[in-house]
């Protein structure tokens, strides 16, 4: 190691350290004087706090009492006439910045299920994403997606490729716009545009990581079902803005499907239309702040420990970010690789290359499985052709603009030109407009644009106090499937309160009347 990098990590330890001292535990419930706060709900709701008194919640209002000391409480949710059920139940709570504590929503244990309302947080939350990548289409910006999804912290920093399906030159130049949308710092160290010439009639996916493959003659399964045998093919069969969303009662969810294997075929791309949903973003952005103000600091202090990207990428996994593909073989279903996560923003294709069961039977069976009420998938198809030449080009940017803050204005290129430190950064309403020469096509070559972008990004603290809860936060890492198993108590609570809404008459914000 080299003596900056060691002073580096020696630093770190004893911010760490200081950090945990000063932090310790917070929000255990025995904080006396506290402000509790009751948010706006679409129901009446009926809170019993611990010193006896009562509040009552019309749809439309919120408001907030003090405890005596405490946070257990009793709620009822009254949604329409003749329903009232009972049961013990917390609010969770957020500090703000004058140290005063709020909270936002209330979990509520019924007799049959587990409920947890997170839809109307107290205070000033984190909600970050990733970098937005929009590209011109000859007449304005179009989004394509997000792109260094999951690369959390300077740890965590890795090159990322979106294939810009919607990119179109005009007058020879290329021209891409990175914006961030949501509360966080965008970190962005290198920007390269690549032109792929391929055969027409073909198409360019992304693979795991950067990896770029050709591909033609996709096809649709000719059978999907889903976990209870329902008919998906019409579904997926084409990229037609109908999507399935697993939606069980499991822990994981799956659709399984069958395509006609060609005689010899040794390898299958199958190409995945879909997107991450807003849900299981915001579910894990509600996950992570039971643990307290503390755990966005304490994991960018240990973000450049060796441990951190393989812990990140596997936490990503395990909680259902990634969509998983398992194959049928002589020995069953086995586990043969996954989509990596593309965010919410907007649908992406992406590809994943498998090697196919050396048992020469006719036809492919395989489940994508997922995580309910964590992806969208629109479409889903395979091609056993033999990959098709690639012609690639990378391209540096000639211009860059900063649009919006107070460095907004042009930038020198070379600080993007390669992945050398030097990192321009983004924060919530600022973007960069980057602009590319559009060298000539080769003639009778399909021509697609890919952006390859080298960064990270920051989620913006929601409060300055660093405390933790530190024995909720060791029982959720001993637990199996724990944000799995929060995710659908979040399915369940919009199930019911969609389900009395139809009693009540007032559906839930975002639910569909």
């Amino acid at each position: 190691m080299k003596p900056g990098e060691c002073l580096r990590g020696v630093a770190r330890a004893a911010a760490l350290l200081a950090a945990l001292a000063v932090g310790g535990c917070c929000g255990d419930g025995d904080e006396t004087g506290t402000v509790w706060v009751a948010n706006e709900t679409p129901y009446f709701v009926h809170v019993l706090h611990p010193d006896e008194t009562t509040l009552y919640l019309p749809p439309g209002e919120s408001t907030r009492f003090e405890s005596g000391g405490g946070a257990e409480l009793t709620v009822v949710i009254a949604p329409g006439q003749g329903i009232e059920d009972r049961a013990d139940g917390w609010l969770s709570c957020c500090t703000n910045d004058d140290d005063t504590v709020e909270c936002g929503s209330a979990r509520i244990t019924w007799d049959s299920r587990l409920l947890l309302d997170n839809s109307s947080p107290s205070c000033s939350i984190s909600d970050g994403s990733c970098p937005f990548v929009y590209s011109h289409d000859g007449r304005g910006f179009a989004l394509e997606g997000e792109s260094l999804v999951g690369a959390l912290n300077l740890g965590a920093e890795r090159e990322d490729a979106v294939v810009l399906d919607q990119a179109k030159p005009a007058d020879g130049v290329y021209r891409v716009r990175l914006a961030t949308e949501r509360a966080e710092l965008d970190h962005l160290d290198a920007v390269v545009l690549e032109v792929v010439d391929h055969p027409p009639g073909s198409r360019v996916l992304r693979l795991a990581g950067t990896d770029l493959v050709g591909v033609r003659g996709l096809a649709a399964p000719g059978r999907a079902v889903d976990a209870t045998g329902r008919d998906l093919r019409p579904v997926l069969a084409a990229a037609d803005g109908r999507s399935w969303e697993a939606g069980s009662t499991r822990v994981r969810d799956w659709v399984e499907l069958e395509f006609t294997r060609p005689r010899g075929a040794e390898q299958v791309v199958l190409a995945l239309r879909g997107r991450n949903t807003q849900r299981v973003q915001d579910a894990y952005h509600a996950y992570m702040r039971q643990f307290g103000p503390g755990l966005p600091k304490l994991m960018r202090l240990t973000s450049e420990w060796r441990w951190y990207r393989p812990a990140l990428a596997r936490l990503l996994d395990q909680a259902g970010f990634t969509a998983r593909v398992q194959v049928w073989g002589p020995d069953g279903w086995r586990d043969a690789g996954a989509f990596a996560p593309v965010g919410p923003a907007a649908p992406q294709t992406v590809g994943l290359r498998l090697a196919l069961p050396a048992d020469g039977s006719p036809s492919l069976r395989l489940r994508l499985v997922v995580l309910p009420g964590a992806w969208e998938v629109d479409a889903l198809s395979a091609s056993f052709a033999p990959e098709v030449v690639l012609l690639r080009s990378p391209i540096q940017l000639s211009g860059v603009a900063h649009l919006g803050g107070g460095a907004a204005g042009p930038l020198a290129p070379e600080t993007l030109l390669s992945a050398d430190g030097r990192r321009e950064v983004l924060s919530q309403g600022e973007s960069l407009e980057v602009a590319f020469p559009a060298p000539a096509q080769r003639p009778g070559w399909a021509r697609t644009a890919v952006l390859r972008l080298t960064g990270f990004y920051e989620e913006a603290a929601w409060s300055r106090r660093p405390c933790m809860q530190w024995r909720h936060l060791a029982a959720n890492l001993a637990a199996d499937d724990a944000f799995a198993r929060f995710m659908l108590r979040e399915l369940d609570w919009e199930r019911a309160v969609d389900g009395f809404g139809v009693l009540a008459g007032v559906p839930r914000s975002g639910s569909a009347p």
